[in-house]
């Protein structure tokens, strides 16, 4: 099975990117619910409430970035190798964890965000 081979970084990148859009998603829910979201009266900051109601739809992403890193490698041989698949791959499990651990910072700040009672 040679295409398992030569495919293998896509996949170690994909799992990884799913793994952290799972993990962010549920952790960034876990902290909301337990401020109260969505029942108490708060100003709820959007990026959390995005990541907790649609933060699995992010799985588009590392599918976009499969099939993109697939055909350029297929059609662009020249110039995209395995090297640009990896850098690119690294680059953006960097951007999806830092954008769950800002999320989930987000939302276990939302306290400062209270609206006083009355």
């Amino acid at each position: 099975m040679p295409i398992v081979r030569e495919y293998a970084m896509q996949s170690i990148f994909a799992a990884a990117q799913a793994m952290v859009i799972v993990a962010g998603s549920l952790m960034t829910a876990a902290v909301l619910q337990t401020h109260g979201y969505p029942d108490a009266k708060a100003e709820w900051r959007w990026l959390p409430v995005f990541v907790r109601e649609w933060g699995l739809a992010l799985m588009l992403v590392p599918a976009a970035w499969v099939l993109t890193t697939l055909w350029l490698e297929r059609h662009r041989d020249a110039w995209f190798t395995k090297r640009w698949t990896i850098l690119s791959g690294s680059l953006l499990l960097a951007g999806l964890v830092g954008l769950m651990v800002y999320a989930y910072a987000l939302a276990g700040s939302v306290m400062t965000q209270m609206n006083p009672p009355g």
